[in-house]
């Protein structure tokens, strides 16, 4: 907190008298000369700049399900439900995918989603191929429904009924 109040302040004075006016006066004040402290100030930025560590990228879901799915007898429905899941619309949020992992008694605390990925794929690697297409047509017929609903909402109807 102090050091940018001091960095504030500086960057105010520099403005108000300009950078070699401040060099000046810093140079009498702490008894050192203008070049002096310019290598100070340049061994300071070598100091603090230092290379960053290049972040963790994150997996997309899809390349995740290719990893674990590669070669298995599903891969076809499998690999449906990992687009389906990255496009949030299998287990579209974190309470939809805790409670399908409490089906195959996975109770680990979760973040979100995307912490959850890994154990929801390797769980669908254990589901029959009937599960799998059943799961996919639950998601189709929800989106459906959706949209069934949705255009009732435009067109200005009610249970499939006009307005009045």
């Amino acid at each position: 907190m102090k050091s940018e109040l001091v960095q504030i302040e500086v960057e105010l004075i520099v403005l108000k008298y300009g950078e070699p006016a401040v060099l000046k006066a810093l140079a009498t004040v702490t008894g050192a000369n203008e070049n002096e402290l310019l290598d100070k100030i340049k061994m300071l930025k070598e100091n603090k700049i230092k290379p960053k560590r290049a972040a963790k990228k994150q997996k997309q879901p899809i390349d995740i399900a290719k990893d674990i799915f590669i070669n298995a007898i599903n891969e076809h429905e499998l690999m449906e439900l990992a687009n389906l899941y990255q496009n949030k619309l299998f287990l579209p949020q974190l309470k939809d995918v805790r409670r399908f992992l409490g089906r195959f008694n996975i109770t680990k605390t979760l973040k979100s989603r995307n912490d959850a990925t890994r154990l929801v794929f390797d769980s669908l690697i254990k589901c029959t191929n009937d599960e799998l297409k059943g799961f996919i047509a639950d998601v189709n017929l929800s989106e459906n429904s959706s949209f069934a609903t949705l255009t009732d909402q435009i067109m200005g109807t009610h249970e499939g009924k006009a307005s009045d």
